[in-house]
């Protein structure tokens, strides 16, 4: 627990210098009346949060937590703290971003879902195989799977496309030479760092660069171990879903009746080597298997709360859990 730790020695003695250093350089900055209640706001969304992500990466604990605080940070940072340094440079604000006719700006927030989209969905990968996007603070094992099928580099390219969005939104050429500044970045030292990285950490990493590029999509996606998906033939919906994704041609899939599993089985089921979904999540499994629009859609439907949204529509609907008996029921015939 944190109250049995270091993390509330730690804050209380960060935020007693800062409160002391604010006094303190009283001649040098101008504080207002209401000076103390943005510095209590800014310790509690700024300093504890921080700490809170330090001391759980270290020991490794809370991994959501830690995941959930990395997105808020990145986001924050790229998503509107250099944006609005950059744009106020230029004499500009969120006001010129979205100050366009109507179908300017429905391109430009689809542009910016598209491309967030497989940023959010890579995160959630890590996040199953047990890490994080930090360097310092890697999954368990190499991650191949979901939009990493496609794209080597998802979150990269989501970072550097919401930025390219927004400066075509707002017209700011500060903007728009952070945005080279990010990419040129990315290529020079953060892809040839993670590169090293990871052919040193895994084996299997060489083969997969091999066919999986950084910034160019594959349509098609790269599978190097193959994964199951059963549905029921006895339900006509499931047999149809699964007739239906057979006409896809899967890479990488194979499907079989839900009745032959060695288990009992309540949902369609998707199995990989190191990870298991079901229900709607197994669906959007099966459709990033096949090509690169459809494995879109199948990120954003695996998406923590739209995957929990759309399973909670689907049961309401009367696609809810059903109980198939597996091949080792006795009530199986043969």
């Amino acid at each position: 627990m944190l109250a049995g730790g270091p993390l509330p020695l730690w804050f209380v003695g960060l935020a007693w210098i800062d409160l002391v250093t604010m006094e303190l350089a009283g001649e040098l900055v101008s504080l207002e009346n209401g000076w103390l209640r943005g510095e209590v706001l800014l310790l509690v969304l700024g300093l504890a949060p921080a700490l809170v992500l330090g001391w759980a990466t270290r020991r490794r604990r809370w991994l959501r937590v830690r995941a959930l605080l990395q997105v808020v940070l990145f986001t924050g940072v790229f998503g509107w703290l250099v944006p609005t340094v950059a744009m106020a440079r230029d004499r500009l604000g969120w006001a010129d971003v979205v100050a366009h006719p109507y179908p300017v700006r429905s391109l430009l927030l689809t542009a910016a879902v598209v491309v967030a989209i497989p940023a959010l969905a890579a995160v959630t990968e890590l996040v199953r195989a047990g890490g994080t996007p930090y360097p310092w603070d890697p999954p368990t094992r190499l991650v191949t799977t979901g939009p990493y099928a496609y794209v080597a580099n998802p979150m990269q390219i989501g970072i550097a496309g919401l930025m390219v969005v927004l400066t075509l939104a707002s017209g700011s050429a500060t903007l728009a030479l952070a945005t080279v500044f990010s990419l040129v970045f990315s290529v020079v030292l953060a892809e040839r760092h993670e590169e090293l990285t990871l052919r040193a950490r895994w084996v299997a990493y060489r083969d997969y660069r091999r066919e999986v590029r950084n910034w160019l999509p594959r349509w098609r996606p790269w599978v190097g171990e193959p994964a199951m998906l059963w549905t029921s033939e006895s339900c006509t919906l499931c047999a149809a879903t699964g007739t239906m994704l057979d006409t896809m041609e899967p890479i990488g899939l194979s499907r079989h009746p839900a009745e032959t599993s060695p288990r009992p089985l309540r949902r369609m089921t998707w199995e990989g080597p190191d990870d298991r979904s079901d229900g709607v999540a197994a669906f959007a499994r099966a459709l990033e298997h096949t090509t690169l629009p459809w494995a879109w859609l199948g990120w954003w439907i695996r998406l923590p709360v739209v995957s929990a949204w759309l399973q909670l529509m689907a049961d309401a609907c009367g696609l809810g859990p059903r109980t198939i008996a597996s091949s080792d029921d006795p009530r199986v015939g043969p």
